[in-house]
């Protein structure tokens, strides 16, 4: 049997990229008397493993941007601090364009990206076809591109992330579920596990599609809707290796070079009730003809296997990040809406500097908060 601590400061619930960050952040900051918690045997083998491992800065509001900058800046260092190569690849994103509102919504963001210091290009159809032959930009309105963007392996970052933690004096645990979280009057001040109760100063609230179900344990109502995730790779095929990864959201779906052929997924956004998803090949038909029609080389591919993940989204598509109000002792790191593996590495600076310095200087806070929602912000029952 696991044997827990009876007493620690700080219980981080959750094993993906965003809790191991929060812990490799608290270690980094000279906070070691942290507990982290994950369900699962291995760390990272939910939504982080079933990552495409995209890392995107193009978002559409300054807050969001300069988190995913940020995510980036500590991935590139990923190696140097911990150790373990991150295996990243800066082919960019380059998405799509097929009527005027997006268009339009794609070139503000690019005015606002530009102005944080990213190297985002507006382009007009001719140009997506000059540089990139393969697609067919027949029915394209326009694109942006951003070269800083790339992909990278969601299992490196996890394991460089927590192997820092660990050599710091960070504790670990898996297969350790949280059944609760323990109250003391409004206060969060431990979790109640299957082996045992750990009692804490601070609880972050890391654990991705489950949050919701940990956060209702002290009747905390939180705006999340855990949406399935699938991915589909090909058998190898000739395909450029230094493609981008291109985002066709008109069309709802994406697809990359990976591993000499490519992965392709229709982009999903259909909240699920059951957190144990399974694969359906039902949509395969209409996803490879979207594909297709964007680009006829995958034509000459058949898919290999796929695998099925969650991403949790917020109402509005940002993360909810800090503390709760009528609930001290708890901190929220939830609802990246699937993009974990570019935003976590920031997310647990900001939270880890919350903890140790009470206030974050890595990334405003204010915009992530869980009380921008409404009808109500947020219910404690």
């Amino acid at each position: 049997m696991t044997e827990l601590p009876k007493r620690v400061r700080v219980v981080v619930v959750g094993g993906g990229i965003v809790g191991v960050s929060v812990a490799r952040h608290l270690a980094g900051l000279g906070e070691t008397d942290v507990l982290l918690l994950e369900r699962e045997p291995m760390l990272g083998s939910r939504a982080s493993a079933a990552s495409a491992g995209g890392l995107r800065q193009q978002f559409s509001t300054e807050h969001d941007v300069l988190m995913a900058m940020e995510g980036v800046r500590q991935i590139r260092r990923l190696a140097e601090d911990t150790g373990h190569h991150p295996e990243f690849r800066s082919h960019g994103y380059l998405m799509l364009a097929c009527g005027e509102p997006r268009m339009r919504a794609y070139e503000a963001g690019a005015a606002l990206q530009r102005r944080l210091g990213l190297p985002v290009e507006t382009l007009s159809p001719a140009e997506v076809a000059r540089r990139w032959s393969i697609l067919d930009a027949s029915d394209v309105l326009g694109a942006v591109f951003c070269g800083t963007d790339g992909i990278c392996d969601p299992h490196a970052v996890v394991q460089g992330f927590a192997t820092y933690a660990r050599t710091r004096g960070v504790r670990i645990a898996t297969e350790v579920e949280v059944t609760g979280l323990l109250l003391d009057g409004p206060a969060v001040r431990g979790v109640t596990t299957n082996h045992g109760t750990v009692r804490s100063e601070i609880v972050v609230n890391a654990g991705g599609a489950w949050a919701a179900r940990v956060a209702a344990t002290a009747g905390l109502a939180l705006p999340l809707r855990p949406c399935k995730r699938q991915i589909f790779s090909t058998r190898p095929f000739p395909l450029p290796p230094d493609l981008p990864l291109v985002l066709d959201l008109d069309r709802r779906f994406y697809f990359r070079p990976e591993s000499g052929g490519a992965i392709l997924s229709a982009a999903e956004v259909e909240e699920v009730a059951d957190l144990e998803p399974v694969l359906d090949w039902s949509g395969v038909p209409d996803l490879v003809e979207r594909a297709v029609h964007r680009c006829p080389t995958l034509a000459e591919a058949s898919i290999a296997r796929g695998w099925a993940g969650l991403r949790t989204l917020t109402p509005d598509d940002s993360a909810i990040l800090g503390e709760v109000p009528g609930r001290p002792g708890l901190i929220l790191a939830v609802g990246l809406g699937g993009h974990g593996i570019t935003q976590g590495p920031a997310v647990g600076l900001a939270v880890a500097e919350l903890i140790v310095r009470g206030e974050s200087s890595a990334l405003p806070l204010a915009p992530f908060h869980v009380g921008r929602f409404s009808d109500p912000p947020l219910s404690i029952v």
